[in-house]
């Protein structure tokens, strides 16, 4: 039975996606399988928390040379503690914590080049707002 899934976001900047892996304090990695219940699972990328046996995987489309995400949630009934629950716990339900932080990290380079400021400001739901100012 598999348990893996995949997040709903398309990563098409993979410098992006290696700075939001760090600010979570993970390791970001080029790598060839990433290790869910199922094992080894190939990929391109992993991206990997300390003491957490099971990570995730950044694997290449290669049609549209896209990347998505690929993790495994889940473990043993009732244990909470599990490696795929320690992953849901730092990364968000459908790695949408990761997610998120990857779309900052696409913005903020993309204002960057331009040359614009950006203000951000943490909502009491969780959510970002981000302000783009011309300068």
């Amino acid at each position: 039975m598999s348990h893996l899934l995949t997040a709903k976001v398309v990563i098409k900047d993979i410098d992006a996606l290696r700075r939001a892996a760090l600010s979570f304090g993970a390791q970001f990695a080029e790598k060839k399988t990433f290790h869910s219940y199922q094992g080894d699972t190939k990929c391109d990328y992993v991206i990997a928390l300390p003491a957490v046996k099971y990570e995730v995987g950044v694997i290449r489309d290669p049609k549209t040379g896209a990347y998505s995400l690929s993790h495994d949630p889940f473990g043993f009934d009732g244990d909470r503690c599990h490696d795929g629950h320690k992953l849901v716990n730092k990364f968000g339900a459908g790695l949408g914590l990761l997610s998120q932080a990857y779309s900052r990290q696409v913005v903020l380079a993309k204002a960057k080049a331009k040359g614009w400021m950006v203000q951000t400001k943490t909502l009491p739901d969780g959510r970002i707002r981000m302000q783009l100012i011309n300068t």
